[in-house]
């Protein structure tokens, strides 16, 4: 079981809990448990010309653009509310254009985030699909103490995204790294989030796993 298409976190290798007549029972009570987290933040780059959702600035040097976010709080200990998203994907759009995926620019977006002090031994993130689900120095954000922010610059092509900041202990490795949204993010039960359910078969004797069922679903839902 996936959870908004995160292969970090995923639950795998969960036998049925018993069997009644052409039926497989799967019903565990925590097994299946996610923390929920929040509402995914939202990103328009469709526009090069407009300040869009979540852009505070935008200017064109000779050589690129430049965007940068509002600056970013911490929501964990901010009530709940609900924010229309895709769950952390991103889809390329060009404001004006029936073929972004070839007429978008790459804009430089300058992410930033509030922090009065550094967290303890581990890094902070921006973290989705833009990151492709992972942790990795290129998606790490660096604290400046002069004004007290997390910030990172990553070239993003024109589109809708989603994202979250995310923290990964220091001592991690990047493989199979304990990605933590909930420090800066929080979790909040209302919080709509996707999961998708493959079942895999293997044979008496056979070497490989089928993929014999895929589905998914939103909570809400």
């Amino acid at each position: 079981v996936l959870q908004n298409g995160r292969w970090d976190n995923a639950v795998t290798d969960v036998k049925p809990l018993f069997q009644k007549e052409n039926q497989l029972i799967y019903n565990y009570q925590d097994v299946f448990s996610f923390p929920a987290g929040k509402e995914f933040r939202r990103l328009d780059l469709s526009s090069v010309r407009l300040l869009t959702e979540g852009v505070e600035s935008l200017q064109q040097t000779d050589t690129s653009f430049e965007a940068r976010t509002f600056l970013a709080v911490p929501l964990r200990n901010f009530p709940y509310e609900y924010l229309a998203d895709a769950n952390g994907k991103y889809v390329v759009k060009m404001f004006g254009s029936d073929e972004a995926e070839i007429d978008a620019e790459y804009v430089n977006v300058h992410f930033n985030l509030a922090a009065p002090f550094e967290v303890n031994g581990a890094g902070v993130y921006v973290f989705g699909a833009l990151s492709n689900w992972q942790c990795t120095p290129q998606n790490k954000m660096r604290y400046n103490t002069m004004s007290h922010q997390y910030e990172l610059t990553l070239p993003l092509k024109q589109g809708f995204y989603g994202y979250l900041f995310a923290v990964v202990k220091d001592r991690e490795p990047q493989i199979n790294a304990q990605i933590n949204t909930s420090h800066l993010e929080g979790d909040w039960y209302e919080t709509e989030n996707e999961y998708t359910i493959l079942v895999y078969y293997r044979g008496f004797g056979e070497r490989y796993d089928r993929l014999v069922c895929a589905q998914t679903m939103g909570s809400a839902k």
